[in-house]
């Protein structure tokens, strides 16, 4: 295991380059056809290709960092996947519009940040940067 991440009722960990998911994974939609409501068990979530190196996790979403790309897929009410829509997404996404090389990730409640080439931005609908 090389990071993890807790959320409001489900813990994320990377496993050998691989994003696995327990608790009430209802929240976050997982990938796959139809996983269990509630897991004592990592369940892998679909649908990221390449070795995930960071993961974070919030109320209803999730996020990974691969290669310096974010990628996030869940509940998207407020725009928190990044992806120019408040779609719904049960499959990982490509965030919009984020520079090359993000270094870090993390998420809240109804919303994600990155911090790419030093400056920190807030992932949603207009993409802020500060």
């Amino acid at each position: 295991m090389t990071a993890i991440a807790a959320g409001t009722a489900y813990s994320c960990a990377v496993v050998s380059g691989e994003v696995k998911c327990w608790g009430d994974l209802s929240a976050i939609l997982l990938a796959g056809g139809s996983p269990p409501l509630e897991s004592h068990e990592p369940v892998a979530v679909e649908g990221l290709t390449t070795e995930i190196t960071a993961v974070a996790v919030g109320d209803g979403h999730s996020c990974a960092l691969t290669d310096g790309k974010v990628y996030c897929w869940g509940r998207n009410d407020w725009g928190q996947l990044g992806n120019d829509d408040t779609s719904s997404s049960a499959m990982p996404i490509a965030v919009k519009g984020l520079p090359d090389m993000v270094t870090a990730i993390a998420v809240g409640y109804a919303h994600s940040c990155a911090i790419a080439q030093g400056r920190r931005l807030l992932l949603g609908p207009g993409l802020r940067k500060s």
